[in-house]
């Protein structure tokens, strides 16, 4: 069963050199039929894959992964679609990474996770 979903991001910074900060809003929707909610629990190093569960096809329509900040925590390097290290797409403890495309036609349909330290990871996939 399809359910709508919306993304909104606010970046509030100058919207151009010289100008005062102002909201920049960042909205995706889309109709999704499938989600993945989920934290891993990273110990030591290692690299993990990801189950997107029965999200497939074209990929998924919202990704949103979450580094929780703590001591000794290290960045996390995401890496889509089976991409080597070249690839990779690092999150530093504390940040996020957010992925919207409202109509992947070749989209994520894979992440590995690959990390130097323990870490708890939180991710929501969405397709």
């Amino acid at each position: 069963m399809s359910f709508p979903i919306t993304s909104t991001l606010t970046l509030t910074a100058p919207p151009d050199e010289g100008l005062p900060p102002d909201e920049l809003p960042f909205v995706m929707t889309a109709s999704v039929d499938q989600r993945s909610m989920q934290r891993l629990k990273l110990t030591g190093n290692g690299a993990k894959t990801v189950d997107f569960g029965t999200i497939g096809g074209t990929g998924a329509k919202l990704v949103i992964l979450t580094v929780e900040a703590g001591t000794g925590v290290l960045p996390v390097s995401c890496r889509f679609n089976g991409g080597g290290s070249s690839g990779s797409v690092e999150v530093s403890p504390g940040g996020y990474l957010c992925l919207a495309s409202p109509g992947p036609v070749a989209g994520v349909t894979a992440l590995e996770l690959v990390y130097t330290a323990s870490a708890n990871v939180r991710i929501w996939i969405f397709g």
